[in-house]
């Protein structure tokens, strides 16, 4: 069964995705069941495994997908603000200039090695400079 589904879904995804940038538009609804890889009976090892691969490739690909559009739509004339406490994002969508909010004030300003520090760190230490 993991074969028929992960695959299944890898293969017709793979078709379609390359369509959907071309036409800049699409929507690729994903149908697994969430609950299959938390609530599987040890007997339903295979089909866990195949709800956790399709749920896995569908976050993958979203994020994947939409640092591509945000990466085509980059240019000098345009400014773009994007909102994520996902340093995975900035891997696919590298930033120029990162702002650190706390309680609606700009507390900290630097590069994409802020973003990195604030993986290593946390926010913690920004949050009394708010006050």
């Amino acid at each position: 069964m993991p074969d028929v589904t992960t695959n299944g879904f890898f293969n017709v995804t793979q078709a379609l995705v390359m369509p959907m940038i071309r036409s800049r538009w699409g929507r690729i609804v994903n149908l697994a069941a969430t609950a299959g890889p938390v609530n599987a009976l040890p007997t339903e090892a295979a089909y866990a495994a195949a709800k956790a691969g399709v749920v896995g490739l569908t976050r993958a690909l979203a994020m994947e997908l939409v640092a591509d559009g945000v990466n085509r739509l980059r240019s000098p004339e345009r400014s773009m603000i994007v909102i994520t406490h996902y340093q995975r994002l900035l891997e696919f969508i590298v930033p120029d200039v990162v702002h650190v909010l706390a309680k609606g004030r700009v507390v900290k300003t630097g590069g994409k090695e802020l973003a990195l520090e604030l993986e290593a760190t946390g926010y913690a230490q920004y949050v009394g400079e708010a006050a």
